[in-house]
C-alpha cells in the first residue's frame, strides 16, 4: 500500500481535479450559451468525479459494499452523460440501447449490496458497457459531418482509446507491474479529452460566428443597396412624372386632349416605377436569402413546353422566329422516360421571362430565338466551382435560350448578370429595362442549386443557358 501511494492517490487526484476544473468550466459556459450539451457535459464530469473519489475511497476502505456500488454509479454517469452530450452536440439522438443499459445496470448494482454476487464480478459489465459507449460516441463522432474542424479527429480517437482503457481496466486494474502505467494512461486521456472537446466546442462558435457575420454582412449589404437603388433609380421617373403634372397644374397643357396623353404618359411612369420598386424589392430578399420558394417537382418536358407556349405570341409579335428543340430523345436511358427537377413555377418563370424579354430586346426583326434543352452528366468540377448543384444529383437539366441577336462583347461578358447592366440596344428597339432582370435570375437559378452563364460572340448572337439538378 505505501508504494502504491506514490503513483496511485496523486494520478487519481489529478484525474478528479481535471474533471472538476471541466465540469466547473461547462457550468460557465452553460450559464452563457444556455447549450443543452453543455450541462449533459458538465453532468458527465462530475460523475466522473464521484467514480474517482470513491475510487480513493475504496484503496483506503476495500471491500466496502456502498462504495462500490457508489464507484459502479458514477462509473455509468460519467459515460452515459459524456457521450449523450457529444451526441446532442453533433445532432443525433441517444441510442436506446444506452437507456436501457443505464437501467438493467441499476439493478444489477443492487446485486453486490444483498450479497448475491461479489463486487468485483459487478464491476465487468458496468466497465464493458461504458467501453461500448465511448467506442460508440467515437465512432459517430468521427463521422458526424455538422463539425469538419481540427479538434475532430483527435477528439474521436481519444473516445475510442478512453473505451478500449475502460474495457481493459477490471482484468488489468489488480497487475502490480501494469496498474502504475494504466492509471497514468486514464490521467493523459481524461485530459486530452477534456482539451479536446473544448477544441471542437470552441472552432464551432468561431465557425457559426462567421457564418453570423457573414449573413449579417450581406443582409446589410442588401439593405444599403435598397436604398441607394431606390434613390438612384426613382430619381429619374419621379422627376419625369413631376413635370408633367407641372406643366398641366401651369396649363401649358390646357386642351382636354393633351391632358388625357399626359394623363396616359404619367401612368405609363407610374407602371414602371412600380415594376422597378418591386424588382429592387425581390432582388433584395433573394440575396438576404429571404424568398421563400414553392418547390414542385414537374417534368422538364412539361415545365419548358409551359414556358415555350407563354411567351410564343409576344416572339413572334416583335416580327421574330420562336423555336423549340425538344431533346427528350437524346436523355440518357438511365434517367427512364421522364426526368424531373424540383423548382418553384412562379419563380423559374419570372427568370425565364427576363432571359426571354432580354433576346427579344437584343435580336432585329426577322430574327430568331430558340429554347432547348439537353439532360446531362454534373459536371463536378463546375459545380464545386460555382458552389452549386454538386451534391443534388448525377445529371442536371441544362436549358438554354438562344438568339440571333445583336450579341455582347467580351470585355462585357464578366459583368452581364451584375445589377443594372444595360446592353445594347438592337436596331429599332431602346434598352429598357432597369438592368435587374438577369440579377434577378441568376439569384433565382442559384436558389435551385443550378448554375447560369452565357456564351456569345458580337454581332452573332448569344446563348444564355441555366442548369437544374434531374431527379429521377
Amino acid at each position: 500500500m505505501e508504494k502504491a501511494l506514490t503513483w496511485y492517490v496523486p494520478t487519481i487526484t489529478a484525474q478528479i481535479s481535471i474533471q472538476v476544473v471541466m465540469a466547473l468550466v461547462f457550468s460557465c459556459l452553460y450559464a452563457h450559451d444556455r447549450k443543452p450539451f453543455l450541462m449533459l457535459w458538465g453532468i458527465g464530469c462530475w460523475g466522473w468525479v464521484l467514480k474517482l473519489s470513491f475510487d480513493l475511497a475504496l484503496f483506503y476502505s476495500p471491500g466496502t459494499a456502498i462504495f462500490q456500488v457508489m464507484n459502479q454509479c458514477g462509473c455509468i454517469l460519467g459515460p452515459f452523460f459524456h457521450g449523450w452530450g457529444t451526441m446532442h452536440f453533433i445532432g443525433k439522438k441517444v441510442p436506446k440501447a444506452w437507456v436501457i443499459w443505464v437501467w438493467v445496470h441499476a439493478g444489477w448494482m443492487a446485486l453486490p449490496v444483498v450479497g448475491i454476487i461479489p463486487a468485483h464480478f459487478a464491476l465487468v459489465p458496468t466497465a464493458v458497457g461504458a467501453a461500448i459507449i465511448y467506442f460508440w460516441t467515437g465512432f459517430a463522432f468521427l463521422q458526424a459531418g455538422k463539425i469538419e474542424v481540427t479538434g475532430q479527429r483527435i477528439t474521436g480517437w481519444v473516445y475510442f482509446l478512453t473505451g478500449l482503457h475502460m474495457g481493459n481496466y477490471p482484468l488489468l486494474k489488480n497487475v502490480e507491474w501494469f496498474a502504475p502505467w494504466g492509471y497514468l494512461l486514464g490521467g493523459v486521456l481524461t485530459f486530452l479529452l477534456a482539451i479536446g472537446t473544448l477544441l471542437v466546442y470552441y472552432q464551432q462558435i468561431i465557425a457559426e460566428r462567421v457564418e453570423a457575420e457573414e449573413e449579417l454582412r450581406r443582409m446589410e449589404e442588401s439593405r444599403m443597396n435598397l436604398l441607394t437603388n431606390i434613390s438612384h433609380d426613382l430619381r429619374t421617373p419621379l422627376a419625369t412624372v413631376q413635370g408633367y403634372i407641372k406643366a398641366m397644374l401651369d396649363r401649358v397643357i390646357s386642351t382636354p386632349e393633351k391632358q388625357y396623353e399626359y394623363l396616359g404618359l404619367v401612368y405609363t411612369r407610374i407602371l414602371k416605377i412600380n415594376r422597378l420598386i418591386q424588382d429592387l424589392f425581390d432582388l433584395t430578399r433573394l440575396e438576404s436569402r429571404r424568398m421563400e420558394f414553392n418547390l414542385q417537382q414537374i417534368t422538364i418536358q412539361d415545365l419548358l413546353s409551359q414556358l415555350y407556349e407563354k411567351y410564343r405570341v409576344d416572339v413572334m409579335n416583335a416580327s421574330l422566329n420562336f423555336n423549340f428543340n425538344n431533346q427528350a430523345s437524346r436523355e440518357p436511358a438511365s434517367l427512364g422516360n421522364m426526368p424531373s427537377v424540383r423548382v418553384d413555377p412562379d419563380l423559374i418563370g419570372r427568370a425565364f421571362d427576363n432571359l426571354i424579354y432580354n433576346a427579344i430586346n437584343h435580336t432585329p426583326p426577322r430574327g430568331s430565338i430558340t429554347v432547348s434543352y439537353e439532360i446531362v452528366p454534373v459536371d463536378e468540377a463546375e459545380a464545386s466551382l460555382a458552389g452549386t448543384g454538386a451534391n443534388t444529383g448525377h445529371f442536371e437539366a441544362v436549358i438554354k435560350v438562344i438568339d440571333t441577336g445583336t450579341g455582347i462583347a467580351p470585355e462585357d461578358l464578366p459583368y452581364i448578370f451584375n445589377r443594372y447592366y444595360r446592353g445594347a440596344a438592337s436596331a429599332g428597339k431602346p434598352a429598357g429595362g432597369a438592368g435587374l432582370g438577369l440579377a434577378i435570375s441568376k439569384e433565382i437559378i442559384e436558389h435551385h442549386n443550378g448554375r447560369i452563364w452565357v456564351e456569345s460572340e458580337l454581332n452573332k448572337g448569344s446563348i444564355f443557358a441555366f442548369s437544374l439538378p434531374v431527379f429521377v
